[in-house]
C-alpha cells in the first residue's frame, strides 16, 4: 500500500515545476500591487494639509523633487517576464479554491504572521505562526480540506502546465 503513494521522479520533477509555477504567480501578483500602489505616490493637496496641520506650505519655486526617475527604477526592478505571465495565466485557469490554497502554501504557510506590536517594546512584536489550521481557518475550511485543495490544485497546474497527461477519471 506504501508503495502506491510514492512519486516516481518525473512526477517529482512535475511537483517541483508547479511550486515554481506558484511561486512566479505570487511574484507577478505582488508586481502589480506595487505597481498600482505607485501610482497613488505622489503628493497630493490634502495629504500636504494633513502633513503641515492644514497649512499648504508656501513654494521655493525650486523643482528638483520630482520622485519619477525612482519610480521608474523601482518599476524596472519589478520586472513581469513571459514566465510571470504564463504562470499567471497556468493558476487562473484553475479553481479559485485550488489557487488560494497553492498560494497560502507557497508564501504563508510555516511563516510568522506579526499579531500585535506592543508600543513598549516594538522590536519584539507578538507572533503567530501560520500552521495548517490558521490557514485553514483563514480559508474558512478544515484543515484536511485545505490539504486536500494544495494536493489536487497542483496535480491540476500540472495537467494545465502540459506536465502530466490527462488521466482516465
Amino acid at each position: 500500500m506504501a508503495e502506491q503513494n510514492r512519486k516516481s521522479n518525473d512526477e517529482k520533477r512535475w511537483r517541483n515545476q508547479a511550486k515554481e509555477t506558484v511561486d512566479l504567480y505570487i511574484e507577478a501578483i505582488y508586481a502589480e500591487v506595487r505597481h498600482r500602489d505607485m501610482a497613488y505616490e505622489s503628493r497630493s493637496v490634502i495629504g500636504m494639509s494633513v502633513d503641515f496641520l492644514g497649512e499648504i506650505p508656501k513654494g521655493s519655486g525650486f523643482s528638483g523633487f520630482c520622485k519619477l526617475g525612482a519610480k521608474i527604477d523601482r518599476m524596472a526592478r519589478d520586472t513581469v517576464t513571459c514566465e510571470h505571465r504564463n504562470a499567471v495565466a497556468w493558476l487562473n485557469r484553475l479553481p479559485e479554491i485550488f489557487r488560494d490554497a497553492m498560494v497560502y502554501d507557497r508564501a504563508l504557510r510555516g511563516r510568522e504572521k506579526i499579531v500585535a506590536v506592543d508600543p513598549l517594546r516594538p522590536r519584539d512584536p507578538v507572533t503567530k505562526l501560520w500552521t495548517d489550521k490558521l490557514c485553514a481557518e483563514d480559508l474558512h475550511c478544515s484543515e484536511s480540506a485545505f490539504k486536500k485543495r494544495i494536493s489536487d490544485g497542483y496535480f491540476e497546474l500540472e495537467r494545465v502546465m502540459g506536465l502530466r497527461e490527462r488521466q482516465a477519471a
